[in-house]
């Protein structure tokens, strides 16, 4: 009976790294893991220390716990170490892939400010048509026109205060495009349907 739990133990060890390492190469966590294990090498490499040993517990955007945490052994290997120029081209290149992700992302922060400032702006724009602008014009296009009709205004005049209520009516359709122009570049800068 105890030697039947003892041959279990290397089924559920090979079973637990077998999930581990489908955990470590998922798409949505393997990048974090990934740059923070190459960081780490690439520390120990550089600095030339001989040899070191010790935990080293790392952050990284997995949600299990313990899924980058361990005892690393780094033990530099001097075989193949020629290229001293390109520890620093390394980090260089490292260095620059990070600002640029930084820039990367105020840029985006900047598209969603912008955006969002045109909808406000556009929307001071439209209340006031929406409110009172309409509603002033249709009237006084219905006054001119039961005055015309009762042969109180010319023509001239009738057709002048039509061509305004058509004018404001233009530009409120304007306005209600350029509204919803607006909304459409902030929900692309987001990147969802943030006002439907």
């Amino acid at each position: 009976m105890v030697q039947a739990r003892g041959s279990r133990w290397p089924l559920i060890l090979i079973a637990l790294f077998a999930f581990r390492l489908w955990f470590g190469l998922s798409r949505e966590f393997f990048f974090e893991d990934e740059t923070q294990i190459f960081l780490i090498g690439f520390r120990y490499y550089a600095t030339g220390d001989w040899p070191f040993f010790g935990p080293d517990v790392v952050w990284t955007k997995s949600e299990i716990p313990g899924a980058l945490q361990g005892v690393l052994v780094g033990l530099p290997l001097r075989i193949f170490d020629r290229n001293q120029g390109e520890k620093l081209r390394t980090m260089l290149d490292v260095t620059r892939n990070e600002r640029l992700a930084e820039v990367a992302r105020m840029q985006v922060f900047a598209d969603v400010d912008t955006a969002y400032e045109a909808v406000q702006s556009t929307v001071a724009l439209l209340r006031p048509y929406r409110d009172q602008y309409l509603a002033q014009a249709t009237r006084v296009r219905d006054t001119v026109q039961f005055s015309y009709q009762r042969g109180g205004a010319s023509l001239i005049e009738f057709l002048q205060a039509q061509q305004e209520y058509r004018s404001v009516q233009i530009s409120y359709v304007n306005l209600t495009a350029a509204y919803l122009n607006a909304i459409n570049q902030l929900n692309a800068a987001v990147g969802q349907e943030v006002i439907p």
